[in-house]
């Protein structure tokens, strides 16, 4: 059960770093345009990979939020939050709310950049729709920040997970020829192509969201209940 402490103290520690977050939102999607969309690619493909840009964004965006705030616990000191009787997979679920909702803001941003540079305009219920799409993966995001936050001293985590988004937008402004692929039983791209259902007023497979929703919640919950037991054991020493 998440403790309404917890969210109002991520909520607070959000509002305190405001502006770091305000220059993360409005950075990463215009250097991702700047230098992975502008110099490659034509008309047609700068409109279709606006649609990465939003996955890619709210990617980045939710693993930078997670990693730095799981940095912040100091693992084995004093810390008032690690040693309050609160569970650790509280704590750390409780980051994951607030992760979503910084993910929504950052949507929000990306999608009123690209209506801006290339007209790319949807309806509100499109935008739920995708936003529906969005959000398992950057659960899995999330689950890679968590993890890389306790074993990545070099914080290379961060470089795996910008080549990921890069290659997401690389996807989009491809889009036509990658359409048609069989794609079944491979639910992360049966999801991305769903967001390019909703960008050109298809149909989507709701059985690949479903899955995927399986797939990120599962490894999601499976890593709180791991981290919370590494975070347990050496705040103990």
């Amino acid at each position: 059960m998440i403790n309404k402490s917890l969210l109002i103290r991520n909520l607070m520690v959000l509002r305190s770093n405001y502006i770091n977050y305000i220059i993360l939102i409005l950075v990463v999607p215009m250097l991702m345009y700047l230098f992975n969309i502008i110099p490659y690619l034509g008309e047609t493909s700068k409109i279709w990979s606006s649609v990465g840009l939003w996955i890619s964004s709210c990617s980045i965006c939710s693993y930078i939020y997670m990693y730095q705030n799981m940095k912040s616990y100091t693992l084995g000191k004093k810390d008032f939050i690690l040693n309050s009787p609160i569970s650790f997979v509280s704590i750390l679920l409780s980051n994951v709310i607030v992760c979503i909702f910084l993910l929504f803001v950052q949507f929000l941003f990306s999608y009123a950049f690209t209506l801006l540079i290339n007209n790319a305009v949807l309806s509100i219920l499109d935008c739920i729709l995708l936003f529906i799409n969005i959000i398992p993966i950057a659960l899995l995001f999330m689950t890679m920040a968590m993890f890389f936050s306790l074993f990545d001293k070099l914080n290379l985590g961060l470089f795996i997970c910008a080549i990921l988004c890069l290659s997401i937008i690389q996807f989009f402004s491809s889009y036509t020829s990658f359409k048609d692929i069989y794609y079944e039983y491979i639910p992360l791209v049966g999801i991305l192509l769903n967001c390019a259902s909703i960008f050109n007023n298809n149909t989507i497979h709701f059985s690949s969201l479903f899955l995927m929703y399986l797939i990120a919640i599962s490894l999601l919950l499976i890593s709180l209940v791991f981290i919370s037991k590494i975070m347990e054991s050496q705040n103990e020493r």
